[in-house]
């Protein structure tokens, strides 16, 4: 559902969350707050290319959200 021009918030990882009953893993919460990336190009079914927004270092399992 991504767009061009859409902006992704990126985070590093923050708690898993499991639940209380059952113990299934139900994902896992933002940690800090990282940087923005936006979306400039397609390619295959189901990659897009990024150009970073300001200055930031990002690392493989960092979260990104679509920014609202």
């Amino acid at each position: 559902g991504l767009e061009k021009g859409d902006v992704l918030e990126i985070y590093t990882p923050g708690k898993y969350v499991v639940d209380a009953k059952t113990q299934a893993p139900l994902g896992q919460t933002k940690g800090n707050f990282k940087g923005e990336v936006e979306v400039v190009d397609f390619f295959g079914v189901d990659a897009a290319a990024a150009r970073v927004r300001g200055t930031a270092s990002f690392a493989p399992g960092d979260l990104a959200y679509l920014k609202k």
